[in-house]
């Protein structure tokens, strides 16, 4: 049983904008793509949020407890405090963990983002569409053009209900999100003593904070 010992608060502004930054050079995954995820997820420093499977989502980027042993086959110095008080490592294996559902999706960021989620079909066509909402205003914000669903020829299409009581609609699940570019966000806030942690030796380093 995971026991909460602080009252959940909001990465702040400057942290979050550095440990971003950090994490999108670390792992390859542009700014705004983490910054969307964190705004879907909704999470904060010191969020347990448990699902009915008994396990919890953990920290701003609500990492479930299910994904702790392998996050653990890379990061054997992490435990579950780590996450979910530590706003940076949470943000961190988040991007890490993101960036490998990419991967597997043969680099392709849409296919990862719903893969971060879930691989069930109609579930990950809602987190999509929550996820493309916050990309598209936060591209809106930094005066960038934003990104269309296309749905690609040839793919299946699933039953969604897209809210209570509405009509089920036919929908792709599978589409490309264009334009998503590297260094779509402003340069992150020096000064926090935050190193570009490319090794495994700098996240341990950080672990030790907590």
């Amino acid at each position: 049983m995971m026991i909460a010992t602080t009252t959940p608060y909001p990465v702040p502004e400057q942290v979050l904008t550095e440990c971003v930054s950090t994490a999108s050079r670390t792992y390859g995954v542009p700014e705004v793509v983490i910054r969307a995820i964190l705004m879907v997820e909704g999470g904060k420093v010191g969020t347990m949020s448990r699902n009915t499977n008994g396990s919890y989502d953990l920290g701003p980027m609500q990492l479930n407890t299910i994904n702790l042993s392998i996050i653990n086959k890379e990061y054997p110095f992490l435990t579950w405090r780590h996450i979910t008080y530590n706003p940076c490592i949470n943000i961190m294996v988040g991007t890490w963990f993101l960036g490998k559902k990419i991967k597997n999706r043969n680099g392709v960021i849409w296919e990862g983002v719903g893969d971060y989620h879930s691989v069930t079909p109609s579930k990950r066509i809602v987190y999509q569409t929550k996820f493309l909402r916050h990309y598209n205003a936060l591209k809106a914000k930094y005066g960038f053009k934003p990104a269309q669903i296309e749905p690609i020829p040839g793919a299946q299409f699933a039953q969604v209900q897209t809210a209570p009581a509405a009509k089920v609609v036919t929908q792709a699940t599978q589409y490309r999100l264009p334009s998503i570019l590297t260094g779509d966000l402003p340069a992150p806030v020096v000064g926090l003593g935050i190193k570009h942690p490319a090794s495994f030796s700098d996240l341990y380093a950080m672990s030790k904070s907590i």
